[in-house]
């Protein structure tokens, strides 16, 4: 579109005018139907996206430069060319998934068993979904424990009920990893779900790692974790305290205990280890203070508290320069208007 006003589009039929411009077009390129861009004098650059078209302000970057051309190896990663060596780059990272691996299942029982996984990489998601599939068939899964939601990577595990419909069987299982930018899963492990109780894992060559003992043994397990939390004020000022309350409980069948720790805006900032008695809850209070303003997002362990702010004062010094400052100008505006009235009296 070189040395003209208005850029064109063809469909196959006819041509329809898309731009009207006071400045010429000279580049464009387009990654897909709907992803269109244009560029031209003074550093305009246009954007369709399959329905209309759009002006991108690249003032901030370009001062009256024009831009011959513009060209993208993706959606994401696109360059315009202009006056005077001017290069302007487009880059936005394409979406990652969570990497996650598969470990070994223990306090394997007649009735149950933990499942052990590693959520190795968040990928690009701030939260991510994990669990385990399982079944009696290889590469076949029936069921699928209930998702935990994660902020950090590390260690996870769930427990699974190996009754009836398992019973003198191999269960078959591997981790899950889900979030908005895609889903993962680890390598499959098994282990023999039967009438004796093993501690560890068995192979697919069906070598058992350790000796089972002459009596079933029940499984009593802790399962502590943060089931609420909360935080007041969600406006401070700089320095001002936050306190961030949150309620651990355990759901297990044995008493436990675990480290809470908190997050302010996805950085570890402080930690309580709790001990919690089976089927019991107790209370984890938390004290932050923060000087620089802005908006703070708080999680405790992987439970949202919710957000605060802080605001910026006012310096006092200030506010007493800007008095005496009204005080003077009310003073000389009250003796002009004196001296006025005077002038204005009869002789």
């Amino acid at each position: 579109m070189s040395g003209g006003y208005d850029l064109y589009h063809f469909n196959g039929y006819l041509w329809r005018k898309v731009i009207e411009s006071s400045d010429s077009i000279y580049g464009v390129w387009g990654s897909a139907e709907n992803d269109v861009y244009a560029s031209g004098d003074w550093g305009d650059v246009f954007h369709y996206n399959g329905t209309g078209w759009t002006q991108i302000d690249c003032t901030s970057e370009l001062v009256g430069d024009t831009l011959f051309n513009i060209w993208g190896s993706s959606a994401g990663d696109i360059f315009a060319v202009g006056d005077e060596g001017a290069i302007l780059h487009y880059f936005v990272a394409p979406p990652t998934a969570p990497l996650v691996s598969t470990g070994v299942a223990t306090d394997i029982s007649t009735d149950a068993a933990i499942l052990n996984g590693t959520l190795n990489s968040m990928g690009s998601c701030g939260l991510v979904n994990v669990s385990f599939q399982y079944g009696t068939a290889s590469g076949l899964y029936i069921a699928e424990t209930i998702a935990q939601p994660k902020i950090l990577a590390g260690p996870f595990q769930a427990v699974i009920e190996t009754g009836s419909g398992f019973s003198n069987q191999t269960v078959y299982f591997r981790a899950k990893a889900a979030c908005a930018a895609g889903t993962a899963y680890g390598t499959e492990s098994s282990f023999p779900a039967g009438t004796h109780s093993f501690m560890g894992l068995q192979s697919h060559s069906g070598t058992v790692n350790s000796m089972p003992p002459t009596q079933p043994v029940p499984v009593e397990i802790a399962n502590v974790s943060v089931q609420v939390a909360s935080l007041s004020p969600v406006r401070v000022g700089p320095g001002k305290p936050v306190t961030v309350n949150a309620v651990v409980a355990n759901t297990g069948s044995a008493d436990g205990s675990a480290r809470i720790k908190l997050y302010v805006n996805g950085e570890e900032q402080d930690s309580r280890g709790v001990a919690v008695g089976a089927g019991r809850t107790v209370p984890v209070t938390f004290s932050y203070r923060q000087k620089q303003p802005g908006t703070y997002y708080v999680y405790v362990a992987n439970i949202s508290a919710g957000s605060f702010t802080v605001e910026e004062m006012v310096d006092p010094d200030l506010i007493l320069y800007l008095s005496s400052a009204l005080i003077l100008i009310a003073l000389i505006l009250g003796v002009f208007y004196i001296t006025a009235r005077k002038n204005r009296r009869p002789v």
